[in-house]
């Protein structure tokens, strides 16, 4: 028997202990197998409720960056949106189709999804105030602490264990210690020798806004930007070399790319951001036929 499903967050976590009740019932288990499991399901829910309800009105307004990737990039965010958080971006790096489907299942389909966002790019994100906590995997963490801005291990190296009932209750209670500690009114003072702006965080920003202004009043070099893209990291191959070889060869899957540019020819993993660029170049195709004829 196989299904496809998630312990994070409570609804998430109790319809899958009936799917795998009804998997079993399928196969020759009692019929009051599923009358049991909808008894711990009454009994587990109430108490995870409960347990969570205090920190919802502490949660109200609080943005999370969830930069993971697979499934957990539709899986968490269940999860953090029972507990009353709003997700302002997950990562779908390693995310497949149906991942990505998921996510505007839950999140719209305006959802702000990641593709492969760099850490420059995460660290204005945070210090633009546009997420008030990031989730995600240790090598993201210095990105947080540089921004001066909480951070939670979501990922396989984590102290907690953050799946079924009891493991959502200890994710709101991580994020609620991570959000509301002290430490970080403390480190966002700035030290009574500095000089308002000449900081490195502030040169820093005032570098990157520098950049984005003279990439937005160059169309070519911005342009430039766009195309110089790594898609494929391990064959170095960015998005221009991959959409010449589309256009010049009329290249229509993942395989002719391939064969093309050699991207998606070491782990595989960039064979989804293939997939996306494919489809976009379609869907501009189209338009400019119809213009033609």
């Amino acid at each position: 028997p196989f299904f496809e499903g998630s312990f994070y967050g409570i609804e998430d976590s109790s319809d899958s202990l009936r799917e795998i009740a009804r998997l079993l019932i399928e196969r020759g288990a009692p019929e009051e197998l599923m009358t049991r499991t909808e008894a711990v399901i009454a009994r587990e829910e109430a108490k995870a409720w409960a347990a969570i309800a205090s920190y919802k009105p502490r949660f109200k307004g609080k943005k999370v960056l969830l930069i993971t990737g697979g499934v957990k990039s539709w899986s968490v965010v269940a999860a953090l949106q029972e507990a009353g958080l709003e997700l302002v971006g997950t990562s779908v790096k390693k995310s497949t189709k149906e991942d990505k489907e998921r996510i505007k299942e839950l999140m719209g389909q305006d959802a702000h999804m990641i593709d492969d966002m760099t850490p420059r790019e995460m660290y204005k994100m945070l210090k633009d105030a546009k997420a008030d906590i990031m989730l995600s995997g240790g090598r993201s963490q210095f990105i947080a602490l540089k921004a001066s801005m909480p951070w939670l291990d979501i990922n396989q190296e984590r102290h907690h264990a953050y799946m079924g009932y009891v493991g959502m209750v200890k994710l709101v209670e991580e994020i609620d210690k991570a959000l509301y500690n002290p430490i970080w009114e403390q480190v966002r003072k700035a030290a009574p020798w500095e000089v308002a702006g000449t900081n490195w965080q502030a040169v820093a920003m005032a570098q990157m806004d520098a950049e984005a202004a003279a990439l937005a009043a160059d169309p070519v070099a911005a342009e430039a930007a766009r195309r110089a893209k790594k898609i494929c990291n391990c064959k170095s191959v960015d998005l221009g070399t991959i959409e010449d070889a589309i256009a010049a060869h009329g290249l229509t899957d993942v395989e002719g790319v391939r064969t093309r540019t050699n991207a998606s020819g070491g782990c595989g993993a960039c064979s989804e951001r293939i997939d996306d660029i494919l489809a976009s170049v379609a869907v501009t195709a189209v338009p400019a036929l119809q213009a033609a004829e």
